[in-house]
C-alpha cells in the first residue's frame, strides 16, 4: 500500500465499512449459527490494529492532522463494537448453559423469575392449552403456579448438569404442568 494520506483515508472507510459488515454478521451468526458463518470478528480486530500500528507514526505533513483524526476514529469505533461483540458472545454463551426450558425460557439468565416473569406468563398459557386441549377446567392461578413451580425450578437450576436441559411437561393425572430434566438433544450441524 501507498502511504500517501488519501490512500490511508481511505483504507481507513473500508475498515469502517468492514466493521459495520462484520458487526451484522455477528448478530446473523448468534441469531442461527446453522445458517450462518462465524463472522471472523476477531480477525479483523486484529487487522486493523496493524494498521494503525503501521500508519500511526507516519508523517503525512499537512495531511497528518486528518489521518490522524480518522484513525483515532476509526479505533474509536472498533472498540466500541469489540465491547458490543464480546458482550453479544458472553449472553450466547450463557444461554447455552443455561437450561433450556420448552416451551418457556426465561428472559435474562442473570435474573431468578417472579411471578410477572415472562417465564411464569409463557409457562401459565402453556398450561391453559394443555387443560384447553384435554377439555378440563384450570387447576391453578397463575399465582399459586408460580409459587409451587418457582421453588423447583431454582432448586432444579441447581441440580443441572452439562448435556441436560429443563422441561416443562403436563401431567394428565393431576393436571399440572411440572418441571423435568432431560438430556439436550445434540443438534445436527
Amino acid at each position: 500500500m501507498d502511504l500517501d494520506a488519501q490512500t490511508v483515508i481511505q483504507a481507513i472507510q473500508s475498515y469502517k465499512s468492514q466493521i459495520l459488515a462484520v458487526d451484522r454478521k455477528v448478530q446473523l451468526y448468534l441469531s442461527d449459527r446453522k445458517s450462518h458463518r462465524y463472522p471472523q470478528h476477531e480477525e479483523l480486530a486484529t487487522e486493523i490494529r496493524r494498521f494503525e500500528n503501521r500508519i500511526y507514526n507516519v508523517n503525512f505533513g499537512f495531511s497528518n492532522t486528518e489521518v490522524h483524526m480518522r484513525l483515532d476514529g476509526l479505533m474509536h469505533s472498533l472498540l466500541v463494537y469489540e465491547q458490543a461483540w464480546k458482550r453479544m458472545f458472553e449472553r450466547d454463551a450463557d444461554a447455552y448453559q443455561q437450561m433450556r426450558v420448552s416451551p418457556a425460557a426465561c428472559t435474562d439468565p442473570e435474573e431468578e423469575p417472579h411471578e410477572s416473569d415472562p417465564f411464569v406468563d409463557k409457562v401459565f398459557s402453556y398450561a391453559q392449552q394443555k387443560w384447553e386441549a384435554a377439555g378440563v377446567e384450570a387447576t391453578e392461578s397463575k399465582e399459586a403456579l408460580a409459587k409451587r413451580l418457582l421453588p423447583a425450578f431454582k432448586a432444579a437450576k441447581r441440580k443441572l448438569k452439562k448435556g441436560q436441559k429443563l422441561s416443562v411437561v403436563y401431567d394428565p393425572e393431576s393436571r399440572q404442568v411440572k418441571l423435568a430434566i432431560r438430556p439436550k438433544v445434540p443438534s445436527v450441524g
